[in-house]
């Protein structure tokens, strides 16, 4: 369970990096 639990926390951190280098690629385009 605790497993799952960290899996799951690097998973959205993950996705905020993501997310946040994405905005920032757009922001870039415009």
């Amino acid at each position: 369970m605790f497993f799952l639990i960290l899996m799951l926390d690097l998973y959205i951190d993950i996705i905020e990096q993501v997310y946040a280098s994405t905005k920032g690629n757009v922001l870039n385009m415009l």
